[in-house]
């Protein structure tokens, strides 16, 4: 199972099956390690093709080279020299002087196999220095094993996009990628011909007939994209790709040059251990951050608290004995967040955190409020001020209570019973609780033991502050300042009726878009004009200048009226929102940078019906037909590419008709034809910024500004 092996021999002219794989296997080396050479020295083994044959003895051997394709071998028999070689149909045809009409004939005959999965091979014999003879083929198949569909469809679901690519032919790659969700496989050759600056792979599964060094090209092409990638590999050609990526992943049977170049080597067959390696990746980031936040707010709490509490007493509430005991009991009880029970996002993640330090920051003065407050209550009322030792028992047994429930609170992004923490971490926490109460009534210097009841209080004291008015704080200020931190429900699906029924064809176009995203990439917002119905009742030249105005009848109108204003004031009014909304989008959907015409419409359909709602309908009504009254001898000089020049031009017709019109033209206007260049272009700078979510706006007129510099040059 997923091992390539001789599954076909079709001998030709005079030569047997015995011949064909005796030829094969003389024109293979045991020592390369390479998968086509030892399924044919282990079907010609199988098949005992060497059995009460003369000896052999190789005299040179020259490997598979990517210029030409082929293997080959010069061996000695019986005294004689014979010279055999295997490779590419088409290679080997020509190498045995065929002309091109029996090469096709061959390629026709192979190619019903390929489009099965099984790859096909030329083998030839003949003298040391004459021309050889084609004695057969041989067809190959390599199965994919029986978890790989599951395998990508899990990475998909962890936000990680899977490539293929196999120097198979492109029927062959695209029937094993069907085999396991990866339909939509390309040539090579399309990859080197494209632009260097366009992530390519956006809209491809994989790629086809790719020799080895284009592997280290790929991977290239992929960061230069802005993408962290990985790559996986066995033979000594994937050394460089392995080298070059940030996660060079090795399989258990790769050779010692790839698993030196590899930065993990998986110890199991198959490939089913890189979702453990993603996971165990998440979770190792999320203890990290729970440890960052839980490190900033309590320094935060014990600087502050200690110092403002000496500027307004006048005294050190607590004893420099009883901070070392506190800082010695929480950091040892912390070490046990190795431990604790993690869920992994199911989006990448990314060391960009000003968010969570932010959070951290506001939980920290948050605490100190409280312990301030919890001070004054005992100073008052508890006859603190008079004495020392209870005062610096009164400070520890609330400095470790705070510490205990606050790393409690700070373990999860969400509220803190979302997820069972470790029994480990919660008998460490235990044991840090009771063993501090414990030291408080044993009567050690400097700590002198406080009724029980005042132990209860601040027991309960520090719950309450650290388990529900901080946690609901520490949610608040996750949502407002990293909300893709905590998983929301998809927002894709939200569509009002109106939207559906004036507006049907922007959700057809965004689900055609990846096809076509490499070949049109200036044309994505005008893609689904063809199927404009035309209106009978304007005019010939509003006909022709405005195709799609008139698609939508007197009905439709009604419900869409305040759709086609909102449209049209996309490029100034709306275009900073839209840009934050998808960017939302863009973080939603794993970082997916390909997916930029479907983010930018996607966040486009919900701005608008957001602002249809707000906006009373009266306004939109009026809007766009007091505007088409503005200039209505203009008609004759309109640009068909331009928003605001359509409106005029509907006038020709009925006043409900001249409310829509506006819809289709503003797809039309420049800006829209470049939104997924311009989507493309805030990525990139979105991605160098550090992902902050407060620049998208400036980043996205600056690319405005660089793509309408570059226009004039197209």
């Amino acid at each position: 199972m997923n091992q390539l092996a001789v599954t076909g021999v079709i001998p030709l002219e005079h030569a047997t099956e015995a011949d064909v794989l005796f030829a094969g296997a003389l024109a293979s080396q045991e020592a390369n390690q390479d998968p086509i050479d030892h399924a044919f020295l282990t079907a010609a083994k199988d098949r005992h093709v060497f059995d009460n044959l003369p000896k052999v003895t190789p005299v040179s051997f020259a490997p598979f080279d990517a210029k030409n394709r082929r293997t080959e071998a010069v061996v000695e028999q019986n005294g004689q020299r014979l010279r055999v070689m295997k490779g590419a149909v088409r290679t080997i045809a020509e190498a045995c002087g065929l002309q091109p009409p029996a090469i096709e004939a061959l390629e026709a005959r192979v190619s019903e196999s390929a489009g099965k999965g099984y790859r096909t091979l030329a083998v030839a014999r003949g003298p040391e220095t004459g021309t050889p003879a084609l004695v057969g083929l041989v067809s190959l198949y390599d199965p994919p094993r029986p978890d790989a569909k599951q395998l990508i469809a899990t990475l998909h679901d962890l936000g990680v996009p899977v490539k293929m690519l196999t120097g198979d032919a492109l029927p062959v790659a695209c029937e094993i990628g069907r085999g396991v969700g990866l339909p939509n496989i390309r040539h090579m050759a399309d990859l080197k011909a494209g632009n260097q600056t366009v992530d390519l792979f956006a809209g491809a599964d994989g790629f086809a007939e790719v020799f080895p060094e284009d592997k280290y090209t790929v991977v290239k092409h992929l960061q230069a994209a802005g993408h962290v990638t990985g790559m996986t590999g066995d033979g000594v050609n994937d050394a460089p790709a392995l080298r070059q990526a940030e996660v060079g992943i090795a399989v258990s049977t790769a050779t010692d040059v790839a698993k030196g170049a590899a930065s993990v080597v998986l110890t199991e067959a198959g490939l089913t251990n890189i979702v453990a390696l993603v996971e165990q990746g998440r979770t190792i980031y999320q203890r990290i951050l729970t440890w960052i936040i839980n490190k900033i707010s309590r320094t935060i709490l014990k600087a502050a608290f200690v110092a403002i509490a000496f500027v307004v007493t006048g005294k050190f509430v607590v004893s420099a004995f009883a901070m070392l005991l506190l800082v010695f009991m929480t950091d040892f009880a912390k070490i046990s967040l190795a431990t604790d029970n993690v869920r992994p996002s199911k989006k990448p993640e990314t060391w960009n955190i000003g968010g969570f330090i932010t959070v951290s920051v506001v939980l920290g003065i948050a605490m100190v409020a409280e312990t301030l407050l919890l001070l004054w209550i005992g100073w008052s009322h508890f006859g603190l001020a008079a004495n020392n030792n209870a005062l610096y028992t009164f400070s520890f047994l609330m400095l470790l209570y705070f510490a205990v429930f606050s790393v409690v609170s700070a373990r999860e992004r969400r509220w803190f019973w979302a997820t069972m923490p470790s029994k480990t971490f919660l008998s460490a926490l235990a044991a840090d609780a009771l063993t501090g109460t414990a030291l408080t009534f044993v009567g050690l210097p400097g700590l002198l033991p406080l009724p029980w009841w005042q132990t209860l209080a601040i027991f309960a004291y520090a719950m309450v502050s650290c388990l529900v008015v901080n946690d609901a704080v520490k949610v608040a200020m996750i949502q407002w300042r990293v909300p893709n931190a905590v998983a929301r429900k998809p927002e894709t699906k939200a569509e009002s009726k109106p939207e559906a029924k004036g507006e049907p064809k922007p959700g057809a176009k965004a689900e055609a878009k990846p096809q076509a995203k490499t070949e049109v990439e200036a044309k994505p917002a005008i893609g689904s004009k063809p199927e404009a119905k035309p209106e009978p009742k304007p005019k010939p030249e509003a006909k022709e200048e405005s195709k799609p105005e008139a698609k939508a009848d007197s009905k439709t109108q009604t419900k869409a009226e305040s759709k086609p204003e909102a449209k049209a004031k996309t490029p100034s009014d709306l275009t900073p929102q839209i840009a934050k909304r998808a960017f939302e989008l863009y973080e939603q959907q794993g970082r997916h940078a390909g997916h930029a015409v479907q983010d930018w419409d996607q966040a486009e359909r919900q701005i608008r019906e957001d602002k249809a709602k707000a906006e009373p309908k009266p306004e939109a009504k009026t809007e766009p037909a007091s505007e088409a009254k503005a200039e209505p001898e203009a008609k004759a000089e309109l640009k068909p590419d331009t928003k605001t020049e359509a409106k005029p031009e509907a006038k020709a017709g009925s006043q409900p008709e001249a409310k829509v019109e506006p819809k289709p033209e503003a797809k039309a206007e420049p800006p829209s034809d470049l939104t997924p260049q311009l989507v493309k272009r805030v990525h990139k700078l979105y991605e160098e910024l550090g992902r902050e979510d407060v620049r998208a706006v400036q980043e996205l007129e600056q690319a405005q500004q660089e793509m309408h510099k570059d226009e004039p040059q197209k």
